[in-house]
C-alpha cells in the first residue's frame, strides 16, 4: 500500500536559505509505484503541495501585506479544493481496491493542506479585521488605460480649486518695486512664500503657503514704516462664477431681460447682475452673460434653463480665459496686442487657419513650454478644445473665482 507523509507542517520544508530547485524538491510522495512510474493521483498532490510551498516561501520572503497574503491563500484553498474533488473523481473511477486506498490516503492529505490554509484565511482574517483595510492586491482591479495630460487637466479644470493665498502690492509712487525685497524681512516675520510674479501697474502678486502667512505679509507690509508710504499690499478681489444665456432677441434689452428673469424665475435681484452680450449663430440672437452671487448661482444652474416671456433659455456656467485672437496665445486681448497675425493650425504668420495646409502646431503650447517648462505637446491647433494651456488657463482662472463656502 503507498504511504504518503501526513500532517505536513509547510514551515518545516522552508528555509530561508532554500534556493527554488531545493523548495520544489522537497515534498516527495513515497510510495510502491513512485519506484518506477508514478500514478496520476500522485502527479496531482505532489505538483500542488509543491506549488504551494514554493509561493509560501515566496510569500514569506516578500514584503507583502497581510490583505495581500489572505487573497493568495483564499485562491489557493480554492484551488486545491478543486483539485480534491478531481481526485476524488478519479477514484470513483477506480475498481481496484489497493488504488481507491491509496487515492483516499491522498485525499486526506489534501484535506490537510486545505484544513492548513483555511486555519491560516482565518488568522489573517482577524488581523486584517483588527488593523483595518489596507491597500488592495495589484492587478486585482481591471486596468485601465493611463490618462492622457490633457484629460488630466480637464478633470483638474472641472473640479472646484482649492483657495489660494495671494497678496497685491501695489507702488504708491514711482518707486521701484525691489524696495520691497530689501526692506521687508521675511525671516523675523516668520513666514514663507511660495512664489512671486510681476503684474500690470508696476506691481507684484506673491502667492503664501498659508492663510496665516498672508495675514502676516500683510501685516508686515502696510505697517512697516520703511515701506507702507511707498508700498500697498491687499488681498485680491475674487470673482463672482457667471452665467451665459443662449439665443436671446437682440432687440431686448439689459434693463428688460434682467427683470423678466428674476420675475418668471424666483431669483434675487439684487444677487444679479446683467455684464455683456455676445452675437449668437443667428442674425437676430445674441447671448447674455450675467454674473450672480454664490448662491443664485447655484440655484440658477440647479434649474437647468431659465424662463423668459414665452420660451426657455439654456444656459451653462460661463468661464473663459482671455485670449488673443490674432497671436493665439492667452494673457492679452486682441485690442492690446500691435503685432503681426499669426495662423491658429500652425502658428506662422502671414496667412490664416483656413487655408493653412502646414502641419499643426499650437503657438499657445509652444509659448508655455518656452515661458514656463510646461513640456505641453504641440501637435494640435490653437483652437483644439483639447490643448493643454487651454485647460491649464481655465483650472488658473476657476481659483480666481468665488464659489462661495
Amino acid at each position: 500500500m503507498p504511504t504518503i507523509h501526513k500532517h505536513l507542517d509547510l514551515s518545516d520544508f522552508i528555509s530561508e536559505e532554500m534556493t527554488e530547485q531545493e523548495i520544489e524538491s522537497s515534498i516527495q510522495i513515497v510510495s510502491a509505484y513512485s519506484l518506477s512510474e508514478p500514478s496520476p493521483n500522485e502527479v496531482i498532490p505532489q505538483v500542488s503541495v509543491a506549488a504551494t510551498t514554493k509561493i509560501r516561501a515566496v510569500l514569506g520572503k516578500a514584503r507583502t501585506s497581510k490583505h495581500n497574503r489572505q487573497l493568495l491563500i483564499a485562491e489557493l484553498t480554492t484551488l486545491l479544493s478543486y483539485m480534491y474533488d478531481q481526485v476524488a473523481e478519479i477514484g470513483s473511477l477506480k475498481a481496484q481496491v489497493s488504488l481507491l486506498q491509496q487515492e483516499n490516503m491522498l485525499s486526506s492529505g489534501l484535506k490537510e493542506q486545505v484544513a492548513l490554509l483555511q486555519a491560516e484565511n482565518a488568522v489573517l482574517q482577524r488581523s486584517a479585521q483588527a488593523q483595518g483595510p489596507s491597500a488592495p492586491i495589484q492587478g486585482q482591479a481591471p486596468q485601465q488605460a493611463p490618462k492622457t495630460y490633457s484629460e488630466i487637466l480637464k478633470e483638474k479644470a472641472k473640479k472646484r480649486p482649492p483657495p489660494r493665498h495671494v497678496s497685491l502690492v501695489y507702488p504708491r509712487s514711482e518707486e521701484v518695486k525691489e524696495s520691497l525685497l530689501k526692506k521687508v524681512d521675511l525671516s523675523k516675520a516668520q513666514l514663507g512664500i511660495k512664489n512671486m510674479r510681476k503684474i500690470s501697474k508696476g506691481g507684484i502678486a506673491i502667492e503664501c503657503r498659508s492663510n496665516k502667512d498672508l495675514e502676516k505679509l500683510l501685516l508686515e507690509i502696510n505697517s512697516n514704516p520703511k515701506v507702507s508710504p511707498t508700498l500697498e499690499a491687499r488681498i485680491p478681489a475674487r470673482k463672482l462664477p457667471r452665467i451665459i444665456l443662449y439665443d436671446v432677441d437682440k432687440t431686448v434689452s439689459k434693463e428688460d431681460l434682467l427683470e423678466k428673469i428674476v420675475a418668471q424665475n424666483d431669483l434675487n435681484q439684487q444677487a444679479i447682475k446683467i455684464l455683456f452680450s455676445l452675437n449668437g449663430r443667428a442674425r437676430d440672437k445674441c447671448h447674455w452673460v450675467l454674473e450672480a452671487q454664490p448662491s443664485e448661482f447655484k440655484k440658477i444652474l440647479k434649474k437647468g434653463k431659465m424662463s423668459f416671456e414665452w420660451s426657455r433659455l439654456s444656459l451653462r456656467e460661463f468661464v473663459r480665459p482671455i485670449r488673443c485672437y490674432k497671436r493665439n496665445q492667452y494673457g492679452h486681448i486682441s485690442t492690446k496686442y500691435e503685432g503681426k497675425e499669426t495662423c491658429p493650425r500652425c502658428g506662422e504668420e502671414w496667412h490664416k487657419g483656413p487655408e493653412c495646409e502646414k502641419e499643426k502646431k499650437c503657438s499657445a503650447c509652444t509659448a508655455a513650454n518656452g515661458k514656463l517648462k510646461k513640456g505641453y505637446d504641440t501637435g494640435h491647433a490653437a483652437t483644439d478644445s483639447d490643448c493643454p494651456t487651454y485647460w491649464h488657463e481655465l483650472a488658473e482662472l476657476k481659483k480666481r473665482i468665488y464659489y462661495g463656502p
